[in-house]
């Protein structure tokens, strides 16, 4: 009989050991998988609420920048050199002041040939009238001529020929005329648009040039605003939509200047952004003391019809998913989720405007781990 010997023992021990391991592992994987679906099938404790209805006082608060209604940044409508430049930033100017002026020589001389292309287009047309009535006169003979026999059809044809010359040049001139009254008109309009005056009465708070540069024709010259109103243009989410009309009065607190002063919508954007899914407002303020800078940060509280026994689900059962709200409903001992829309919201209740049911029920705690058809076991129910 042959003994075994010492590393024979070993590596029979070594290939042994792994299968006793691995069955070790499978009973356990085994186990656990097992605890897992006991885990999935147990119910999940939860508290519900039942669905019911709400008087909802409805608000928006908002944020916004005051900007003037009117303000203008002025271009040049010729080029040319700024001679004259009275105003400064800050100051106050009224309605039709000048605020800036484009050298008149150049324009004035413009308006002078105009008007002598005009004076040698008028006398080339008289002088084109004569030869109309010449060759009429010239080919009215010959026709008499050729009728009694002493003309040929050749000189009949070449006066008529002369005639139809004529009325062309006479047209041309005519038309020539008519370039030239043209051509005075646009320079008169070139001369009066070397001065600009102030479309409204207001504040300069812009000048980009200064006197004696060169200016080409578009170019920005100088900004004036009207302060005596401001306007806010606000976006509110598209819920709002039908709740919100020009006239409604809005408290605006200016937090820079510690003030608060009354607003007024005065314009609702009929178009819904489909990307931001809002709409935009424009609230204007009062502003004939000047109290108030363009550019203040500003923030309102825009009431709006309040809802009569509007639908109404506990704050705590609604939840948020990337930008969608939602809440879990209860269903013959299970749950589903609901994707829900919200309006107002007050002392701890939604209004829900679309998505859920009076008498439904919702979960408001236990909600952590949920999944459609988790079975629940209710705890807590009011």
């Amino acid at each position: 009989m042959k003994r075994l010997t010492i590393p024979a023992v070993l590596l029979s021990f070594a290939i042994l050991l792994p299968l006793l391991g691995c069955g070790n592992d499978g009973e356990t994987r085994t186990r656990d998988t097992s605890l897992k679906k006991e885990d999935a099938l147990k119910p999940k404790d939860v508290s519900v609420a039942e669905v019911g209805k709400h008087d909802f006082d409805r608000s928006v608060r908002f944020t916004g920048t005051l900007q003037p209604e009117n303000h203008a940044g002025l271009r040049a409508l010729v080029e040319g050199t700024i001679d004259k430049f009275p105003v400064e930033i800050g100051d106050r100017v009224e309605k039709g002041q000048l605020l800036f002026e484009v050298r008149l020589v150049d324009y004035e001389l413009r308006v002078r040939q105009a008007r002598s292309a005009i004076r040698v287009a008028e006398a080339t047309e008289r002088t084109s009238q004569v030869s109309v009535e010449d060759a009429k006169r010239e080919k009215l003979r010959m026709e008499n001529l050729y009728k009694e026999g002493s003309a040929t059809e050749q000189m009949q044809d070449r006066a008529r020929t002369e005639y139809d010359r004529a009325l062309a040049l006479l047209e041309q001139a005519k038309a020539t005329v008519v370039q030239a009254r043209v051509g005075l008109d646009t320079a008169r309009q070139a001369l009066d648009d070397c001065t600009v005056e102030a479309p409204y009465s207001g504040f300069v708070t812009g000048k980009f040039i200064e006197q004696g540069e060169y200016v080409r024709r578009g170019e920005v010259i100088v900004e004036i605003m009207d302060l005596s109103s401001l306007e806010a243009e606000v976006a509110l989410p598209e819920r709002y939509f039908e709740s919100v009309a020009p006239g409604a009065p809005v408290p605006i607190e200016v937090g820079s200047v510690a003030m608060q002063v009354e607003g007024e919508v005065v314009a609702v954007n009929p178009k819904i952004d489909p990307q931001t899914r809002t709409f935009l407002i424009k609230v204007r303020v009062d502003n004939q003391e000047g109290r108030l800078k363009a550019g203040l940060f500003c923030s309102g509280l825009l009431s709006l019809p309040a809802v009569q026994g509007g639908i109404a689900a506990p704050a705590a059962a609604v939840l948020n998913d990337e930008g969608r709200s939602y809440v879990w409903v209860v269903k013959a001992g299970t749950v589903k989720k609901r994707v829900i829309q919200i309006g107002a919201n007050t002392e701890g209740f939604v209004e829900v405007t679309d998505g859920l049911e009076m008498g439904e029920k919702v979960v408001v705690e236990g909600s952590g781990g949920l999944m459609d058809n988790t079975p629940i076991n209710v705890i807590r129910s009011p």
